[in-house]
């Protein structure tokens, strides 16, 4: 279909939708009515279940209902609760919070999940009546098996694709680097607490990278929380994030949601696809089940009773993870903590391990290859920045060349530094934003036990290194990725001011 074509149809189309759907109900975006949505999931679980695709799956046709929906709610006024802007301010907004129901969005709280599944949910059925398609759902973007942007949000490249947004960085083809859409997310998936608290478990692990990575490198919008929501491909993207939270599930081996009232009872407020404002908890949209659909290739998983025992061997891990003894000093080099300028080139810095922590590190390493209790834990402190880059850094233990190829480093591979929704300019102004510096926590532990195995673990010369990591630019691209990465880097000017490494009882 060539664009002339597509735009002609898509006028039609999203015209009759607008007439049968938004203008007779015009007053709905001053609609204050509340409703309790007591029998939701009875009455789902009585409907059979609406399957999510992969948005490589979809038809021609299925791909026109999708992009007829999200013209239709694009044409609608801002104030209309339904519109596409009211439903991206829900997420975050740097204009003025106008309703209570803006700058909702959980980052770096355990309600990262669930939030982002009711809100899926709600934006999913509006979706559906705008484009006029009962059979409608949102598909999902499995960035692992396909890490270029889908061809639909890339082409036409014009304002006649209601899915093309322009100040991506992607746009170009560039595809996601492999260090993030299949390393960091394994290393996510193997960890079995969610966690109940803290920060070292599935959650902040998955929201870190590849969740924040892949919000970062797609660029423009995308790179910050307060316009995320604006990008069509943000849809897709945490539709992926909500399939591989039911996977992680799958694996079972002690995998299970936060159980606890505190959690379940957090209430929140979305819209419906009349424009009404719904309240509700986390124990109504915490399943995909209840809430009546479920992915192409991830059964829903089974419900989990987390018994009172293990969540007492949770919480007392997670306090001991939140209370680490330090078993190496600062940065050596620099026992002032001001801040060093990260560039774009590799930065390599020694530890020093002073002699009365050394036996505590010996016997930290020696456990992670036996796998007893107690975690190595990487920390990079005072993190700052002026702006999201669209790039980030990927880290590395006793990498003795810094420039060795990604295949060769993987041994030494710990992770990447998460810059989505980080930096005062990185997030709303609202309950989640506004911190200045941050840092960043890794566990090392397995890394270490790889290290052992290999008989390249020397903890007497122990070195962290950063190596800047972008996407991989199409043929032809690479002058322009390596210009575009310069010019991110002169504005963003990232620092950091100390690294440690931790051992946990």
């Amino acid at each position: 279909m060539s664009p002339e074509q597509f735009s002609r149809r898509q006028f039609i189309t999203v015209a009759g939708t607008i007439a049968a759907w938004g203008i007779a109900s015009a007053h709905a975006g001053t609609c204050k009515r509340r409703r309790r949505s007591g029998s939701l999931q009875r009455r789902l679980l009585a409907s059979s279940l609406r399957v999510r695709p992969d948005i490589a799956s979809l038809s021609e046709e299925q791909l026109g209902s999708l992009r007829n929906g999200v013209a239709a709610m694009k044409a609608l006024p801002a104030s209309d609760p339904r519109s596409w802007r009211f439903q991206a301010n829900i997420h975050g907004t740097l204009g003025p919070a106008t309703s209570p129901l803006f700058n909702q969005c959980e980052h770096g709280t355990l309600l990262f999940l669930a939030w982002h599944r009711g809100y899926l949910y709600y934006f999913e059925r509006i979706l559906r009546q705008a484009a006029g398609d009962p059979s409608l759902t949102l598909p999902y973007w499995d960035w692992t098996a396909s890490p270029t942007l889908p061809a639909a949000f890339r082409t036409p490249a014009d304002s006649s694709n209601p899915l093309y947004e322009n100040s991506r960085t992607i746009n170009d083809g560039s595809a996601l680097p492999s260090e993030v859409v299949v390393d960091d997310l394994n290393t996510a998936l193997d960890s079995v607490p969610f966690p109940p608290s803290g920060s070292i478990g599935f959650s902040p692990s998955l929201e870190d990278s590849p969740h924040g990575q892949v919000h970062v490198f797609v660029g423009g919008n995308m790179r910050r929380v307060p316009t995320a929501a604006n990008d069509p491909i943000f849809w897709l993207h945490h539709c992926n994030i909500d399939r591989l939270w039911n996977h992680w599930l799958n694996l079972g081996e002690g995998r299970a949601s936060p159980s606890d009232a505190a959690f379940l009872e957090t209430p929140y407020s979305f819209v419906d696809e009349n424009g009404e404002t719904v309240s509700l908890q986390v124990r109504d949209i915490l399943s995909a089940a209840q809430l009546g659909y479920r992915y192409d290739n991830v059964p829903n998983p089974p419900p989990v009773v987390v018994t009172a025992a293990r969540r007492r061997a949770a919480v007392a891990a997670d306090h001991e993870a939140k209370s680490p003894v330090r078993a190496a000093s600062t940065i050596k080099e620099d026992q002032s903590a001001e801040s060093k300028p990260l560039g774009l080139k590799p930065e390599t810095v020694k530890l020093h391990v002073a002699p009365q922590h050394a036996p505590a590190l010996k016997s930290a390493a020696q456990g992670a290859r036996t796998a007893r209790a107690g975690k190595l834990l990487l920390q990079i402190e005072g993190l700052s920045l002026a702006e999201v880059p669209n790039f980030t850094y990927a880290v590395y233990l006793n990498l003795a060349d810094e420039k060795a190829p990604a295949d060769q480093a993987k041994l030494h591979y710990v992770g990447t530094i998460n810059f989505f929704g980080k930096g005062a300019a990185g997030k709303p102004p609202h309950k989640h934003g506004g911190e200045k510096t941050f840092s960043q926590t890794f566990d090392v532990t397995a890394v270490v036990a790889r290290l052992l195995q290999a008989g390249k673990w020397k903890p007497e010369t122990l070195s962290v290194t950063l190596r800047p990591l972008t996407p991989t630019a199409p043929k032809g691209g690479e002058e322009r990725l390596r210009k575009r990465s310069e010019e991110s880097a002169g504005r963003a000017k990232i620092s950091y001011q100390r690294i440690t490494l931790v051992v946990t009882p």
